[in-house]
């Protein structure tokens, strides 16, 4: 009976060594990696940023908060994309990665496309690929782009989305048009009910829907081609209702307007 007792209080003793040891490894662990942490080769010596061709750099840091000297372990990936997404209308995204060694951390901005203009009571802003209104332009021209008009669009916000989600869906479809389309085009005009006026540079116009646009808009412009091969006067195209497509002159165009 007294040799079963030893024989347990000897193994409670060999564990609480054990548990001892445990206890002082991860303590000196802990205090190994504060020191780490506080250490200055892991604190942030140097920010890169790339691609931020129209913005500051030091406009991005301050944006993300970020800061020399700071600890490598503080910069958030996640939330410097979050931080400077929001701040910034023109940025698509923002990818961080450490060099830990080096202690540098690079910041590689992928922004957005300038793909129309949009009028509003005689005043120009750019639009976006995705349809946000990124600031004003002093008048239409000497630009490339196309003009968009909208007859449910009164008033913008900088930074925003217009009143019209046609406007939004339109953006988003214009970079998947080929430039030497797009080159021949001056201005759209989206009516209430999703109908897109195209307006050529040859002084054509094509009436057509939003919905299957770009599919509609080579098909209109293949036709266009054809009524001026033909030695049509310019006039108004319309394809809403599909082949055989109307023609209209211009002049008669106006009168049925009126």
């Amino acid at each position: 009976m007294a040799m079963g007792v030893s024989q347990t209080a000897h193994a409670a003793r060999i564990r609480r060594k054990r548990r001892n040891r445990w206890i002082a490894a991860a303590f000196f662990l802990f205090i190994a990696i504060v020191v780490m942490m506080e250490s200055p080769l892991t604190r942030v010596r140097k920010y890169v940023v790339v691609g931020n061709r129209s913005i500051p750099a030091s406009r991005i840091l301050k944006d993300a908060s970020l800061r020399v000297g700071i600890s490598l372990w503080q910069v958030n990936p996640n939330y410097v994309n979050s931080q400077v997404r929001s701040k910034e209308t023109l940025v698509s995204s923002v990818a961080v990665s450490t060099d830990y060694l080096k202690g540098i951390v690079t910041l590689r901005l992928a922004l957005k496309q300038v793909v129309a203009m949009l009028e509003v009571s005689g005043r120009f802003y750019r639009l976006l690929d995705d349809g946000d209104v990124y600031g004003t332009v002093s008048d239409s021209s000497g630009y490339s782009w196309p003009i968009i008009t909208s007859a449910l669009v009164s008033t913008v916000v900088d930074g925003r989305q217009t009143t019209d989600p046609n406007v939004t869906q339109l953006c988003r479809m214009l970079p998947q048009i080929s430039p030497s389309l797009l080159s021949q085009i001056s201005e759209f005009h989206l009516d209430a009910y999703g109908v897109v006026t195209t307006y050529l540079n040859n002084r054509f116009e094509v009436r057509l829907k939003l919905s299957g646009f770009k599919s509609h808009l080579v098909a209109a412009l293949d036709a266009v081609n054809y009524f001026v091969k033909q030695g049509y006067v310019p006039g108004v195209i319309d394809v809403t209702g599909g082949q055989p497509y109307q023609y209209m002159p211009l002049s008669q165009s106006t009168k049925a307007g009126n």
